[in-house]
């Protein structure tokens, strides 16, 4: 989680960079890393670059909704329901399991998924940032 919130931060002080004319929008897509899945400028300003922007904003919105709804569970009160919504929230925000696999009990398809690695992540970051 704290890798959505990671890329989140990093994005918006990019493009506020880019805005207020201290980087170039080149010097953001390299900085994200974009420059590695196309290798063509117009195509990472065109399509690699909005998907990317949309992609991190959805994570964000969706995981600040996710952690409301759990903060509304009293833990103490409902660990059970508190743990099937913290396993919903790691599936559906680490793994990109289709949450309605996880609510149907599909658990052929959420123990794969759990067991593929997660590409999009910076390893140990919670310990990086020591929080």
């Amino acid at each position: 989680m704290a890798n959505i919130y990671y890329n989140y931060c990093e994005l918006n002080l990019l493009e506020s960079a880019v805005r207020e004319g201290r980087i170039t929008q080149s010097a953001m897509l390299l900085e994200l890393g974009l420059n590695k899945v196309a290798p063509d400028y117009g195509d990472l300003l065109a399509s690699v670059l909005p998907a990317y922007t949309a992609r991190v904003k959805s994570d964000y919105k969706t995981i600040n909704e996710m952690i409301n709804q759990l903060r509304q569970i009293d833990e103490k009160e409902n660990p059970e329901e508190y743990e099937i919504g913290v396993y919903v929230a790691l599936g559906v925000m680490k793994y990109n399991i289709d949450p309605s696999a996880i609510v149907e009990g599909n658990t052929d398809i959420v123990k794969q998924q759990y067991q593929e690695s997660v590409q999009d992540e910076i390893p140990d970051l919670i310990d990086l940032l020591a929080i």
